[in-house]
């Protein structure tokens, strides 16, 4: 992995229409049209311990709710932030190994290799976009005991995990769409993916 610098966002035109994008999975998790998810995630304080242990039960309360409600296959993510919490702490789930809790992440390595994806958002849900990311990440947190790990990961959990980065940083993957290209309803994705 080489150290690079993601691509900046392309944030929309303030004077643009106030439309709203799409919904968010459930009425736990906030809308894109939520002030909230504009706005940057605090560190989590090592002497937090407790608001953190809170904030853990409280992500894994709506991500088990959004699993619950859909069949996830493959890897997800949420913030604190999108259920209101702004600090910097998210949750991800994936078939191969369950839950992930992170803490104060930061990438510390890009892989120099990129992949465009499809992506969408539990606070976006019914939405996907298509989105360039580095495949592979080194990732430096605290777990869910504190404990400082360092990690890499690939493919989709890569993915993931930068996308609920940008969350803490008050990014949307609407903000890293390629440019040019319109958000697409689900229905429309479902048929396309069904006809590739």
């Amino acid at each position: 992995m080489t150290k690079l610098a993601m691509a900046q966002p392309r944030f929309k035109d303030p004077n643009a229409s106030s439309k709203p994008m799409g919904c968010s999975i459930h009425p736990g998790i906030l809308g894109p049209d939520s002030r909230l998810l504009r706005q940057k995630s605090w560190p989590v304080a090592l002497s937090g311990r407790r608001q953190a242990e809170e904030s853990w039960e409280k992500l894994e309360q709506a991500l088990n709710q959004a699993r619950a409600k859909h069949d996830f296959r493959s890897c997800i993510g949420l913030s604190a932030i999108q259920i209101g919490i702004p600090l910097r702490m998210a949750l991800i789930w994936s078939p191969n190994m369950g839950y992930l809790h992170i803490a104060n992440p930061e990438i510390v390595e890009y892989s120099a290799q990129t992949a465009i994806e499809h992506e969408n958002c539990l606070s976006l849900f019914d939405m996907r976009g298509r989105v360039a990311r580095p495949i592979g990440v080194a990732l430096r947190y605290l777990d869910q005991d504190f404990s400082k790990i360092e990690r890499s990961f690939s493919g989709w959990t890569a993915r993931v995990i930068q996308h609920q980065l940008d969350h803490m940083d008050g990014i949307l993957f609407t903000d890293r769409m390629l440019a040019g290209e319109p958000l697409m309803p689900y229905g429309d994705y479902a048929v396309q993916k069904a006809a590739a």
